[in-house]
């Protein structure tokens, strides 16, 4: 960039030229913008966040250079442009984290506990559609034997057979013949994989005439998991493992 200076002929003191002046761009200044081009990438994975971290790093250091410059050093716009990117972007991966989160919630809260109510009723048939294959298998009796790629899977007459034997399924049964049950949901872990989406939820279990203080409730952890690219957002979840104990306050052993 050039800027124009007035020199006036001081022999004569009638002629003026104009000399241009030479500023240098600084090359910090376009790395910052290159790198808040890039900042759209850190939405792909959590790992990319370095790309905005980096340009508002570099942004701030051209900044300090060319202000300390004086009049050596151009490109100011460029730097905070890249800056502004960046901090939309960097701001942007949180927030939609959150809102990602918030949404898997609403999801997975009605499944569970629908499930549970399944269970409590004893409609074994319906709560053996939400397991998946590995929560099928872990239902079955130890085998002598080690599975292997070519032993059948249970039938579904075998898992449900299995499920309405399993502790959690009893315990519900056994609360729900006293009133109806009551559901507060005290947790949520979310993780996520290559392929699908891991949400483990954690509830208190009680009769609906009866507080957790009062003894009797338990607190049941069921961990669900969904293929990303599922079709139906509450039908692509699947019970893959739970656990239960009692509520501390009822004075209980853990099973």
């Amino acid at each position: 960039m050039t800027s124009q200076t007035n020199v006036t002929n001081s022999s004569s003191g009638i002629s003026e030229l104009d000399v241009p002046e030479y500023r240098s761009l600084s090359g910090l200044s376009v790395v910052a913008l290159l790198l808040g081009l890039a900042s759209p990438l850190a939405l792909l994975s959590p790992i990319l966040v370095i790309v905005p971290l980096a340009c508002v790093a570099v942004a701030l250091l051209a900044l300090a250079k060319i202000a300390n410059s004086g009049s050596g050093l151009t490109g100011a716009a460029l730097a905070r442009s890249g800056l502004v990117l960046a901090i939309v972007f960097g701001v942007a991966l949180p927030v939609r984290a959150l809102v990602r989160n918030e949404l898997l919630i609403r999801q997975v809260d009605p499944v569970a506990r629908d499930w549970m109510a399944q269970l409590a009723e004893e409609r074994f048939d319906v709560a053996t559609d939400r397991l998946t294959v590995a929560a099928r298998a872990r239902l079955q009796p130890p085998s002598e034997t080690p599975p292997t790629p070519a032993t059948p899977p249970p039938t579904l007459s075998e898992t449900i057979a299995a499920l309405q034997n399993d502790a959690l399924p009893l315990a519900l049964s056994g609360l729900a013949e006293h009133g109806e049950l009551n559901y507060v949901h005290y947790g949520t872990a979310i993780s996520q994989g290559r392929n699908d989406y891991g949400v483990r939820v954690e509830y208190s279990v009680s009769r609906a005439d009866q507080a957790d203080t009062e003894g009797g409730a338990l607190i049941v952890n069921i961990e669900l998991t969904r293929l990303q690219r599922a079709r139906s957002a509450d039908a692509g979840w699947q019970i893959n493992s739970w656990q239960f104990e009692p509520s501390p306050s009822s004075g209980a052993a853990t099973p």
